[in-house]
């Protein structure tokens, strides 16, 4: 059996290795990873692996290469029997330039194709062999889950309310024209019961909101703790999936509600988060969190009146920190329930904080005025 091998250079951008190995997976029988020890102590190498899916006895032990060296990296390769292979495949996209240009030469010579993925437009170039460089279009997709797994998460998913769509759609209408604002204060009650099943008497004026918005279910004695999730805030994020998925037609692995991630900081504690909406378009990862409201009312210690917390600037703060660990292929979004312009002043921090992250902000209105998701995050 004639035996094909890819050979990818590592370094902190995982994704174009990933769509590499997806694009070629058919064909390929072995897979050499060149790296260097820094790569290997954070484990990156691994995590392409493992996004990739990628048996012990498809992988061959690593090629480690100083950085920086060009002499000893050729030797390197020099050293490695490419012989039993009848085809060789290389991503230089990845490692460092003198890694890229050391690689280049060695496979160039070896008569090996070489590519180069352009992180635009899902295009990849074919380098060699041959003075033409030909742009090939990349047909394999990541999925959510491969992404985050590319960059170190750990993932879990969470269970579906199940509520259906339709009536998603309409609360969201209920909510955008003001009919559920007499209701807030039930709203904010339920949140006391996100991990819990609730008899529907137990929070005062309960049955009253759920006969009010006809909730599915009606007859039952007592809500759900997804149920509780669903009407607490979590309605907003399936509404934002729900027509993100019908109107860029994404499949269940291309956009994700809900997901549990979680990644070793520096001092190898895991640090858990929950994302609202993920999804894939064009290889890209887009991120979105969804706010119905930023500014958060707390029992105060003091009295009886409620503390008005906004939080706006840990959302950020979130959004921001996660981008840093998801590399340079991802698109950041807050979508929040509240006037902008309403609340200018007091928001007007955080909005130079969100223009100074690259992270887009879209409010009430411009939901309520668009005609398509797509058109507010420019797809």
């Amino acid at each position: 059996m004639d035996k094909t091998l890819l050979v990818s250079l590592v370094s902190d951008q995982t994704i174009p290795n990933v769509q590499l190995i997806q694009e070629f997976k058919g064909t390929v029988t072995h897979y050499l990873f060149i790296t260097t020890e820094g790569m290997e102590k954070k484990g990156i190498r691994q995590w392409t692996i493992d996004a990739c899916n990628l048996s012990n006895n498809e992988v061959i032990a690593p090629i480690i290469v100083p950085q920086f060296s060009f002499e000893v990296i050729e030797q390197k390769l020099d050293q490695f029997d490419f012989e039993p292979f009848s085809k060789v495949i290389v991503n230089i996209t990845g490692g460092t330039k003198v890694m890229t240009l050391a690689a280049f030469n060695f496979f160039k010579e070896l008569g090996a194709d070489v590519f180069y993925v352009t992180g635009n437009n899902d295009e990849m170039i074919r380098l060699a062999p041959g003075r033409k460089k030909k742009t090939v279009k990349i047909i394999s997709r990541v999925s959510v889950i491969q992404y985050l797994h590319a960059y170190g998460f750990k993932t879990k998913e969470t269970k579906p309310s199940n509520i259906p769509e339709n009536y998603t759609s309409i609360f969201f209408q209920l909510f955008i024209t003001g009919k559920i604002q007499p209701y807030r204060e039930i709203i904010n009650k339920l949140r006391n019961f996100r991990k819990y099943d609730v008899n529907k008497t137990e929070v005062d004026g309960l049955v009253e909101f759920l006969h009010f918005i006809e909730f599915p279910d009606e007859s039952s004695k007592k809500l759900s703790k997804y149920q509780v999730k669903y009407l607490t805030g979590e309605w907003f994020e399936e509404y934002i999936s729900n027509k993100l998925k019908q109107e860029l037609n994404l499949n269940s692995d291309e956009i994700m509600t809900g997901l549990e991630i979680s990644k070793q900081n520096k001092k190898q504690t895991l640090v858990p988060n929950e994302m609202d909406v993920l999804f894939m378009w064009n290889n890209k990862l887009y991120t979105i969190e969804c706010k119905t409201s930023v500014f958060l009312s707390e029992p105060s210690n003091t009295d009886e009146k409620p503390v008005t917390k906004n939080i706006l600037g840990e959302t950020l703060y979130k959004s921001d920190s996660l981008k840093q660990g998801l590399g340079l292929y991802v698109n950041t979004y807050v979508f929040i329930l509240d006037s902008i312009d309403e609340y200018r002043e007091k928001l007007k921090l955080h909005l130079e904080r969100a223009d100074l992250y690259n992270i887009t902000i879209i409010d009430k209105v411009q939901l309520a005025q668009a005609q398509s998701i797509r058109s507010l995050i420019r797809i």
